[in-house]
C-alpha cells in the first residue's frame, strides 16, 4: 500500500469527548454535553413541540426504542433539562432544536424521573418520584397520576428509564401498568417519556398494550456513527481519500471484510466490528458505551500504522473487569481463563499472539449467541496474508480446532455453518433488544404474538407426539407421528436440517441492515423484530439440536415456547416473514421505480402525468408495499405510464432526430440560385473561405443528426 508509512494521527484529528456516567444526576451537563446530529436533532425538535403544544386537558405518551448503548437515557435526560431549566434553551448549540425549545413555556416544567430497577415493583418507583402512598399507586394509579399532575400549574413531564449501573435487567412485566399511565395522561397535562428498554416485558403482549398507548420513535446506531465521524475522528477531504484508499485494500486483502465503506469511513480508526458488537457487550457491561470507547481507544492509536485499527482485543480488554462481574458469564470466562492457559499452549510459538488475539475476539463475538467461522474471525480481527489469504484462515481454522479440542465438554460449541464450521462460547445470550410495536405489523392481533424469550434449556413438557407435530408444522413436511417411533428422530433431524439450511439461504434478516435508508423505518424495523424473535429465535434451537448441544426433544421444545405452543402464533410469524421478504425483495425495484418517476421529463399529456402524480403518492409511502391492493394498484399504473412515456418518448425523439422534412429543406437550399452563387463566391480568392468551410460543416452535421440508439429499450 502506497500509504503505509502514515500514521492514524496523520488522518484522522482526535477530539475529546465529555462523558456524564449518570444522566440523572446532572441533567444540565448531561444537555451540555449531547451532540446532535439531523436525525436525532428533528426528534428532539418533535418531541419539545409536542410538549409545547400540550393542553390543560390533554396530554401525550411517547417512547423511545432501540438497542442499549444507543443513547436513548442521554437523549431522555437532555429533554427532561431542557423542560426543567429554561435558562438553557437559548444555549443550545442546534438550531432547530433551540428554535422548538423556545416555543416552550416560560416557566420551569416540572420534571419527575422514575427509575426503573431501584425498587421490587414499578409503583414503588412512581411513589418515590411522584410521591403518595405504595398501595395507592398499586391499587389506584391513575388517580394518583391524576393528582401529581394537578399540584402544579405547569405540565408534568414524567421520565421513566431503567437505573444507571444496574447489574442485571429488570425481571418483571411493567408493559400493563405503563400503558395505562399513558391513557391516564391523554386526559391530563403530562408528557410522558419513556425509554423503552428490552427487560419492560418478556413477553409481545405488554409490547402491543404499550404500541397502542404510546408514540413510538426508533433511535437508530446510526447516528452514533456520525457522531464519531463528525466530533471524535475528524477528518478532512485529503484524509477521506486515503481512508477510501485503505477500505478498497482491505475489502480486496482481507476475505471475508465486508462492511461498507460509509460505515468504515465514519468511525475509524474503529473497527466497524465494534460498531456491530457494542449493543452485546452492553448487555453485561452496563456502564459500557460506544462514544466513550472509540474516544479513549481512538486517543491510544494515533501513533499507530493508519492501518491498525482498533480490534477486537482491545474491546476486550477494556471491558474485561466489568465481563468478569456478570454472573451469567462465570462459566464462560472459566473456559476463556482455561484455553488461554492450556490451549494457547498447544498452538506452534509463533502464532501464539494471534492465537490469544482470535481467543479474545471469539469471547466477544459469542456474547450474543452467533459466534464467528475462522473467516469472519480474520476480518473481524485482521489478521490476514495478502500473498496467500487462504492460509491465513487455515491457521485461524487450525487453532479453534485446538480450542475445541482443549476445552472442556460442553463450553465451546462448534458447529456447521454452509461450507465453514461456527464456533462459540456456550453463552446463553438475553435478548438485546425488543420489538416495541408489534400491532403496528398486525394491528388486528389483540393478545401476545411472540414470546421472544432469550434460549434458554427448559423443562420438556410436549409428549413424543406433539414435539413431532411441532417439528411437521415448522418444517411443513410429514414426519411421523411420534419422536418414539422407529427411525423418526432421524427423520426429523433430516426435515429439520432442510429447514435450517433453507431458511439460513433465504434468511430476509441477513441483508436487512443493506436497506437503503428510506426502507429503515420503525414500522420495517419492528417488523424485522418480530421475525428475528420468532423464526430467528427457532433456528438458533434447531442448530443447537441438530449440534447435539441440547437434545432434540429439547430444540423442539424450544421452538413450541416461542410460538407459544399456538398454531396461530405461528401462522401469524409465517405472514410476517412473508411479509418482510416480499418487503425487502421490492424495496430496490420501488425505490428505483421512484426515481424514474421523479427524474422523467413533463410530457404535458394529462394522461400520463396523472398516472405519474399517484404513482409519486403511492411510492412517497414505502409502507404502501405492505398492501397488496396498494402494490397491484401501483405495478398496473407503473405499466401503463411506461409504455405511454415510453412512446411518447420514443416519438418525440424520432420526430426530432429522424426528420425527412429537414432533409428536404436541406436539399431545396443547396439546389437554389442563393446557394449557387454562395458557392461561386467561395471560390474567388478576394473571397474569406472560412464562411463557406462552416456553412458546409453545418448542413453535414445537420444532415447526419440521427441517433440510432434502441430508445424503447433503454426507456
Amino acid at each position: 500500500m502506497k500509504r503505509a508509512q502514515e500514521k492514524i494521527k496523520d488522518l484522522v484529528e482526535t477530539r475529546a469527548f465529555t462523558e456524564v456516567h449518570n444522566y440523572s444526576d446532572d441533567p444540565a451537563r448531561s444537555l451540555d454535553s449531547y451532540l446532535f446530529t439531523d436525525a436525532t436533532s428533528d426528534l428532539f425538535a418533535r418531541w419539545l413541540d409536542a410538549l409545547a403544544d400540550l393542553k390543560p386537558n390533554q396530554g401525550t405518551a411517547r417512547a423511545l426504542a432501540g438497542s442499549r448503548g444507543v443513547g436513548k437515557s442521554h437523549m431522555l435526560a437532555a429533554f427532561g433539562a431542557l423542560a426543567s431549566l429554561p435558562e438553557y434553551r437559548r444555549s443550545v448549540a442546534d438550531a432547530h432544536v433551540a428554535t422548538s425549545a423556545s416555543n416552550l413555556k416560560s416557566g420551569r416544567y416540572r420534571v419527575a424521573r422514575v427509575e426503573r430497577g431501584t425498587r421490587p415493583t414499578l409503583q414503588e418507583e412512581l411513589s418515590e418520584a411522584l410521591g403518595g402512598e405504595e398501595e395507592m399507586w398499586r391499587t389506584e394509579p391513575a388517580k394518583m397520576l391524576a393528582f401529581s399532575a394537578g399540584m402544579s400549574d405547569m405540565p408534568l413531564v414524567l421520565v421513566i428509564d431503567t437505573a444507571f449501573e444496574r447489574e442485571n435487567r429488570v425481571e418483571r412485566d411493567d408493559g400493563l401498568l405503563l400503558s395505562e399511565l399513558a391513557n391516564t395522561a391523554r386526559d391530563l397535562s403530562v408528557f410522558i417519556a419513556l425509554a423503552l428498554d428490552d427487560d419492560i416485558a418478556s413477553a409481545d403482549g405488554a409490547n402491543v398494550a404499550l404500541s397502542d398507548t404510546f408514540q413510538i420513535d426508533y433511535l437508530d446506531p446510526e447516528h452514533l456513527y456520525r457522531i464519531t465521524d463528525t466530533h471524535l475522528f475528524q477528518k478532512n477531504a485529503q484524509s477521506r481519500e486515503a481512508i477510501r484508499e485503505m477500505y478498497r485494500t482491505l475489502r480486496t486483502a482481507v476475505p471475508g471484510f465486508n462492511w461498507s465503506e460509509p460505515r468504515f469511513a465514519a468511525i475509524y480508526p474503529m473497527h466497524p466490528m465494534i460498531a456491530d458488537v457494542a449493543s452485546a457487550v452492553r448487555l453485561y457491561v452496563p456502564t459500557f458505551a460506544f462514544l466513550p470507547f472509540a474516544a479513549a481507544a481512538g486517543a491510544h492509536a494515533v501513533n499507530r500504522p493508519a492501518l491498525s485499527l482498533v480490534v477486537l482485543d482491545e474491546l476486550f480488554d477494556r471491558t474485561e473487569r466489568g465481563l468478569r462481574l456478570a454472573a451469567s458469564l462465570k462459566d464462560a470466562l472459566a473456559a476463556y481463563d482455561h484455553l488461554a492457559l492450556q490451549g494457547v499452549s498447544k498452538v506452534p510459538i509463533m502464532q501464539r499472539l494471534q492465537a490469544r488475539l482470535v481467543l479474545k475476539g471469539l469471547f466477544i463475538l459469542s456474547l450474543d449467541g452467533r459466534g464467528a467461522t475462522a473467516r469472519e474471525l480474520g476480518a473481524a480481527m485482521l489478521l490476514y496474508d495478502e500473498q496467500h489469504p487462504a492460509a491465513a484462515i487455515e491457521r485461524i481454522e487450525n487453532m479453534l480446532n485446538i480450542f475445541a479440542q482443549t476445552a472442556s465438554s460442553g463450553s465451546l460449541l462448534r458447529s456447521e455453518d454452509e461450507s465453514e464450521a461456527r464456533y462459540r462460547f456456550n453463552i446463553i445470550a438475553p435478548v438485546a433488544v425488543i420489538a416495541p410495536a408489534v400491532d403496528e405489523i398486525d394491528q388486528d392481533t389483540e393478545e401476545s404474538d411472540e414470546t421472544s424469550e432469550p434460549l434458554t434449556l427448559r423443562p420438556v413438557t410436549l409428549s413424543d407426539e406433539e414435539l413431532a407435530e411441532w417439528a411437521s408444522r415448522l418444517t411443513m413436511r410429514q414426519v411421523p407421528a411420534s419422536l418414539g417411533e422407529p427411525d423418526a428422530r432421524d427423520l426429523v433431524r433430516d426435515a429439520l436440517a432442510d429447514w435450517l439450511k433453507a431458511w439460513r439461504a433465504d434468511n430476509p434478516l441477513k441483508n436487512f441492515d443493506a436497506l437503503a435508508d428510506e426502507g429503515l423505518t420503525t414500522r420495517v424495523w419492528n417488523l424485522a423484530e418480530a421475525v428475528r424473535k420468532s423464526f430467528g429465535n427457532a433456528a438458533i434451537a434447531i442448530d443447537a439440536a441438530l449440534s447435539k448441544n441440547t437434545s432434540l426433544e429439547e430444540g423442539l421444545q424450544r421452538v413450541a415456547d416461542i410460538f407459544g405452543n399456538s398454531t396461530e402464533k405461528l401462522e401469524r410469524s409465517s405472514e410476517r416473514l412473508a411479509q418482510l421478504t416480499g418487503f425487502i425483495k421490492e424495496l430496490p425495484e420501488r425505490t428505483r421505480t421512484h426515481n424514474y418517476l421523479s427524474l422523467a421529463e413533463p410530457t404535458e399529456i394529462d394522461e400520463i402525468e396523472s398516472a405519474r402524480r399517484e404513482l409519486l403518492a403511492i411510492a412517497g409511502d414505502i409502507h404502501n408495499l405492505f398492501n397488496e391492493e396498494s402494490v397491484n394498484r401501483f405495478n398496473l399504473l407503473w405499466r401503463e405510464f411506461h409504455a405511454r412515456y415510453t412512446e411518447h418518448y420514443a416519438k418525440t425523439h424520432d420526430e426530432t432526430l429522424h426528420d425527412n422534412n429537414r432533409r428536404e429543406q436541406i436539399e431545396v437550399l443547396t439546389r437554389s440560385d442563393e446557394w449557387r452563387e454562395f458557392e461561386a463566391l467561395s471560390q474567388l480568392q478576394l473571397v474569406n473561405r472560412r464562411y463557406w468551410d462552416e456553412t458546409t460543416g453545418m448542413l453535414e452535421r445537420a444532415r447526419h443528426a440521427e441517433c440510432e440508439l434502441p430508445v424503447r429499450e433503454l426507456l
